[in-house]
């Protein structure tokens, strides 16, 4: 537990908290924050890169899907 002495240091300086219950967790805070934004920036990347792959692979089978459809749908006249 922290003593009187060293809680009013920290009220002169202008820190309104203890270390201990205040600094760690403003750190792991910013630390979870950061690490969920990598993540999410993980997911896209992969995202991209399997959509790449399958464009890649089935890209001429789709497009000819696609115009197929479309004429389907609007007959030229």
């Amino acid at each position: 537990m922290v003593g009187i002495n060293s809680t009013l240091a920290w009220r002169l300086t202008g820190f309104h908290g203890l270390p201990e219950q205040d600094g760690g967790q403003r750190e792991m805070r910013n630390q979870g924050s950061s690490a969920t934004l990598i993540e999410l920036a993980l997911i896209i990347v992969l995202i991209a890169i399997v959509m790449m792959a399958i464009l890649l692979i089935m890209g001429d089978d789709l497009r000819l899907w696609i115009l197929n459809t479309l004429q389907g749908l609007l007959p030229a006249r």
